[in-house]
């Protein structure tokens, strides 16, 4: 109820206001503001109100019209021409704007596409009540000819234009809590400059009977602003001065005065207060566009620039070569791990450089020849994915690098010059994996199906001698030891495939080992084997490792120091150790067959055997220890015995507050077979 209040006293002080400007003393008046007021309350009504306001809002038209001395019957005629007219402007300004606050958003006017929406809804809404009214003025025997149809369809449309988009300014501001700002300094210094020169100017062009013709002086207070002022700075502008403009006409002052026509006087004081607002409006709402374009420009150079940094921080830590080559092969864009990768330092070079420089070559070790560089490709459209062979200029070993390279397309379709990126990564040590995956798959698969071939031929020997009838016991006994020696060499070589995985793949932790007491668990389950091998073990040994890892290591050394002996010879093991400032230096040594010099090195390598099918293995044992023991953090090698048989050493971590005991050489505490008879 408040609302609707608020809503009749603005009509009615309004429509007064306009009734008290009739200048042909019955039916026209020099301005309603009444209009513009018709139209802010019919756009913030809603569906259920709308019935009630429009009730209202006739009742108020009819009453303004009727007790300022219009008839009923043109009272009447009003009525159906306000509600129209405010009708019609509402619902095409939410047709075309409907995100515009009270008509349906929230957004507030700023822009010269919502200021034509409004001005055009209001033209057209008050060309058709005009219309309307015309009509029905005609039905009253009063014709009022077509200058008094533009003053009637004028002065709605300066009334919507000040009034009416004054108030939608306001409502929209008042709403908009988290965007309202005080006025600046500036600002208000600004205003009150501008209202005192505005006064002064109205006063020079409307002040006089005779009013000289200065009234262009007016366009600049209007233009200043509207580039000064916001817009409801610039409404409250124009409203001023056409206000001042409409009261001296009226006083018979100013160069509206001198009309004789009243319509025609009407009509210009109408059109001067219609385009000193318009004016205003469009200077400001296009000086906010500009502003909004600055900001989003800013913005967008701080979002380019955030990017841009952002990109050369990604291209600084990338790892892999990137390079943006033109069509001639100089270089638009590099980055550091790109000539880190062929060895060169920064500045070395601007293009990409001939094949021999680098000593470029096809995988298949042919040289790669002028045309045939990946840039050279892809600059021509094609798409290139292929390892190359390249030795860096900073002498480090041969590389394989994998190289991508494909064309990009032109940044200006006027100037398609060709350009190609090319990024390359150095695969050196994923190739190697790969090839030695492929040798350890063609590996395993032979090693599995010897004792396989094994078992099915003993299986199949067997099931002929039944078929044949019965098996001496000695003769299945006999078959049955080979097809269980063969299962038993796939269970070992199994189970280092599963040792070897677990030193690669699992977790290490880093605690004090002992190592003699792992050392002598080791030895014993060695100890019971047909050659009877002694093993010495030196007491008071530790290390910083992983106690799997460790387990792994002594496990396969002194296991293979049990086994790769003589014919006839007694394994002898020792395995002592020693500190060497931070490492716990362990030494595995025995009486062996020792390991050719030439393949010291090689015998740590996945599968290699370095006395062939002499004695059986898989091959496994020393890749293990190798692993295990880099995995602790440590190293591993292998030399001549002097003695006879070969010294495995092995460099790990002290463990803290560690005492190695070097035990004396003889007599020393052995880990010997026991008697079993």
């Amino acid at each position: 109820m408040s609302r609707l209040l608020v809503w009749l006293a603005l009509y009615v002080a309004a429509g007064v206001l306009g009734r008290l400007t009739i200048i042909d003393g019955h039916a026209l008046s020099l301005v309603w503001p009444a209009a513009g007021v018709g139209a802010l309350w019919l756009a913030t009504s809603t569906r259920r109100r709308l019935p009630v306001d429009l009730a209202v809002l006739g009742a108020a038209v009819f009453g303004v019209n009727a007790a300022t001395g219009a008839p009923p019957a043109l009272a009447t005629v009003f009525v159906a021409t306000n509600l129209l007219q405010a009708a019609l402007f509402v619902l095409v300004v939410r047709r075309l704007r409907p995100d515009l606050h009270s008509f349906g958003g929230t957004r507030t006017p700023g822009n010269l596409a919502d200021l034509g929406a409004i001005t055009g809804s209001a033209a057209l809404a008050c060309l058709v009540a005009a219309g309307l009214g015309h009509v029905g003025l005609g039905l009253l025997d009063q014709d009022l000819g077509w200058m008094s149809f533009s003053v009637w369809w004028g002065r709605n449309l300066a009334g919507i234009l000040t009034v009416g988009v004054l108030g939608l300014l306001v409502l929209a501001r008042a709403d908009d809590v988290a965007g309202r700002r005080p006025p600046s300094r500036r600002t208000t210094v600004d205003a009150v400059a501008l209202t005192a020169m505005s006064v002064a100017l109205v006063l020079l062009v409307f002040g006089r009977v005779e009013a000289p013709p200065v009234g262009f002086l007016l366009l600049f207070a209007t233009v200043l602003a509207g580039v000064r002022l916001g817009p409801v700075g610039v409404v409250l502008h124009g409203l001023g001065t056409g206000g001042a403009a409409i009261a001296f006409t009226l006083a018979g002052r100013g160069p509206f005065a001198g009309v004789l026509d009243l319509a025609e006087r009407a009509l210009y004081a109408q059109v001067f207060v219609s385009m000193t607002v318009l004016t205003g409006l469009v200077l400001a709402f296009s000086r906010a566009e500009r502003n909004r374009a600055l900001a989003d420009l800013r913005a967008l150079q701080a979002e380019t620039a955030d990017r841009a940094q952002l990109f050369g921080a990604v291209l600084e830590h990338m790892r892999e070569g990137v390079v943006v080559t033109d069509a001639d092969g100089e270089f638009l864009l590099r980055n550091p791990a790109g000539r880190v990768l062929l060895g060169e330092a920064d500045g070395d070079s601007t293009r990409v450089q001939d094949p021999a420089f680098y000593d470029l070559r096809h995988a298949d070790g042919r040289p790669v020849l002028d045309d045939e560089r990946p840039f050279r490709l892809a600059v021509q459209g094609h798409q290139v994915l292929a390892d190359y062979l390249l030795r860096p200029r900073d002498g480090r070993e041969p590389l394989v690098l994998e190289v991508a390279a494909s064309p990009l397309p032109p940044a200006d379709p006027a100037d398609p010059q060709r350009r190609a990126i090319i990024t390359y990564r150095d695969v050196t040590a994923l190739r190697h994996d790969r090839d030695a995956l492929a040798a350890f798959s063609g590996v395993v698969a032979h090693d599995l199906k010897r004792p396989l071939t094994v078992i099915n031929g003993w299986s199949e020997a067997l099931a002929e001698e039944f078929r044949d009838g019965a098996v001496a016991p000695e003769d299945g006994l006999r078959m049955l030891d080979r097809v269980s020696g063969a299962a038993l060499q796939m269970g070992r070589f199994i189970d280092d495939l599963l040792s070897y995985t677990v030193v690669r793949d699992a977790p290490v932790q880093q605690v004090d080992v002992d190592l003699s007491r792992a050392a002598d668990e080791a030895a014993t389950a060695f100890r019971e084997r047909e050659n009877r091998p002694q093993v010495y073990v030196q007491t008071g040994l530790h290390a910083l490792a992983d106690p799997v890892m460790v387990r792994q290591i002594l496990d396969n050394l002194i296991g293979n120091a049990t086994k790769y002996v003589a014919p006839g010879v007694r394994p002898r093991v020792q395995v002592r150790g020693r500190e060497d400032v931070d490492w716990t230096v362990l030494t595995v040594t025995d009486n062996g067959i020792g390991i050719p010099a030439e393949q010291r090195e090689q015998v740590f390598e996945t599968f290699h055997r370095a006395h062939g099918d002499a004695y059986r293995g898989t091959g496994l044992g020393l890749a293990i220890v190798r692993r295990a023991v880099e995995r602790c953090g440590g190293t591993v090698s292998v030399r001549e015995n002097p003695g006879g048989g070969s010294v495995f050493e092995v460099r790990l971590p002290a463990a803290p507050l560690t005492e190695v005991v070097e035990a004396p050489r003889e007599p020393g505490r052995w880990s010997a077979p026991t008697p079993t008879g």
